[in-house]
């Protein structure tokens, strides 16, 4: 009976072994940094601005293309959506402007936080009737 329950004991841990390996081999992937790019054209000024990795560039057309310089990260965490004329919306809704000495926060077009208030089982059973 011993030898038996032993046997019981190796078998389920090479199953449950074998059974996270499977579910963490799946679900593991390689992280890189993303990287982002977001551009503007302004054909009436021969201006381009360019974003990569929240840091905005700025150039103007000629015979080649001239950088005139960068600006300073844009503030925040979630990707830049859009940039131009020296504004830049991102992903959370945030709207920043550079003031030709930093960036300003604007506002959120989405509005704000998300509600967080918690329904009763007894109204989520009223909702889905």
């Amino acid at each position: 009976m011993q030898k038996a329950k032993a046997f019981f004991y190796v078998c389920a841990g090479l199953f449950l072994l074998a059974l996270g390996y499977h579910l963490g081999a799946n679900n593991v992937l390689a992280q890189s940094p993303e990287q982002s790019l977001v551009g503007h054209v302004d054909s009436k000024a021969s201006k381009f601005e360019i974003v990569v990795d929240r840091v905005a560039y700025r150039a103007v057309d000629g015979l080649p293309v001239q950088l005139t310089g960068s600006l300073p990260p844009i503030p925040g965490s979630s990707p830049v959506l859009a940039f131009g004329n020296d504004n830049a919306l991102l992903a959370s809704g945030d709207v920043y402007d550079w003031t030709g000495s930093a960036w300003r926060y604007k506002g959120n077009l989405i509005g704000g936080p998300t509600p967080a208030a918690q329904k009763s089982w007894g109204q989520v059973k009223v909702e889905h009737r």
